[in-house]
């Protein structure tokens, strides 16, 4: 049955694109199809395995979205709050016009503006032009500051729009993690361990790796060139396990093992085994379009490709409103997201089918297995019923 996915993951790897990929299948609470298969790490000859950690990257929003509507069903945060009832320093913030120009706030960063990227935060690679040296020297992410500190830097640089205005990806999911330090009376790492990972048995889950299991570590590879794989630099050991910064919007190591748990209580409304850990209407609300129809459809940037078109975006994940064509296909109401080590996942209600695939490589969309991988897998899906 599954004959097609193997030889398209195995494409993958003995055509040198991906050194190791990580795939689950998960329908109900059953997983009916799970691979692992390459490196992941091609020196010490480290297969990739279910336990293998790596970085999520950008896939770790999700979990601070869910960290956040936990406290919003706690009644300890609400959607219309002022960001700057809880970090002080945004109050004075600006932003900045088309001719360059700084002007003061029309209305406050909201909780829903920071869930949905319209509060005007960026990156570096997705600001304009004129504002990236800024972001580039404020050294936003650095390993020994708190997200305090991060805070006070990010509030040195001016908003894009009008917070409701428009849509950036960007620095937003890491106030959105400081704001739920400043509420929990608690460091993001410590709050995730203790409101999702411990429940969901989330073991080898967060921001830190201790040194008993740095040996499972994955090392990240940019594209075969010259009969090798090109080694990104890997972090610092210090990085790993002695690093301050909780990033909220990248932050977060883990493994498929791991991260099929979340997925699969995402598929099953928030529940695991006996525990709600967050209610449907919450994850209803999380897999909701909140974005107008004229911020429709976004992009990320012009150097992270990733489809967006007939999808409308939810807390941090892409909404499927739209089928697109006769192509084999998820379902209207699909949600999930990506990272930049190319991290995918995705939950498709209507199927009760949830994802996750890890091609954990670089650059982000070099190749396109997301997609064929969905291909792939509806048409073999359609072709059992």
């Amino acid at each position: 049955m599954w004959e097609n996915l193997d030889l398209l993951l195995l494409s993958y790897i003995n055509e040198h694109k991906i050194p190791g990929i990580t795939a689950s299948v998960i329908v109900g609470s059953t997983p009916v199809y799970e691979r692992a298969i390459g490196f992941g790490d091609i020196e010490t000859k480290a297969r990739m395995r279910f336990d293998t950690l790596l970085r999520l990257a950008s896939i770790s929003k999700v979990v601070t979205s869910v960290a956040a509507l936990i406290l919003i069903e706690e009644n300890k945060l609400g959607l219309d709050d002022a960001v700057s009832d809880f970090i002080p320093q945004f109050r004075k913030i600006d932003v900045v016009t088309s001719n360059g120009t700084n002007v003061p706030l029309e209305n406050p960063v909201t909780l829903s503006h920071l869930l949905t990227h319209m509060a005007g935060f960026g990156y570096e690679f997705t600001v304009p032009p004129p504002l990236r040296e800024r972001y580039r020297s404020a050294h936003l992410f650095e390993p020994q500051d708190t997200l305090a500190t991060m805070m006070t830097k990010l509030a040195t640089l001016p908003l894009l729009f009008q917070p409701g205005s428009g849509w950036c990806y960007g620095a937003s999911t890491d106030v959105l993690g400081r704001v739920i330090e400043v509420v929990s009376n608690s460091n993001l790492e410590d709050f995730f361990r203790e409101r999702i990972f411990a429940p969901l048995d989330m073991k080898d889950t967060g921001f830190l790796v201790p040194r008993t299991k740095l040996n499972r570590v994955a090392t990240l590879y940019g594209p075969w060139r010259d009969g090798q794989y090109k080694r990104v630099k890997q972090p610092e050991e210090s990085d790993f396990n002695k690093k301050k910064l909780f990033a909220g919007g990248g932050g977060l190591y883990s493994t498929a093992s791991d991260f099929k748990k979340f997925a699969t209580m995402l598929l099953n409304q928030g529940c695991h085994e006996t525990q709600q850990i967050i209610s449907p209407q919450s994850l209803k609300l999380m897999a909701t379009n909140h974005l107008p129809d004229k911020l429709l459809p976004y992009s990320i940037s012009e150097y992270a490709k990733y489809r967006t078109v007939n999808y409308g975006f939810g807390f941090n994940v892409r909404v499927k409103q739209r089928q697109n064509g006769a192509l084999p296909q998820s379902e209207i109401g699909e949600y999930g997201w990506a990272g930049s080590t190319n991290t995918y996942f995705w939950v498709d209600p209507a199927r009760e089918l949830a994802v996750i695939l890890f091609a954990y490589s670089t650059p982000f969309t070099y190749y396109p297995i997301e997609a064929e991988f969905m291909c792939e897998l509806y048409k073999t899906l359609d072709s059992d019923d």
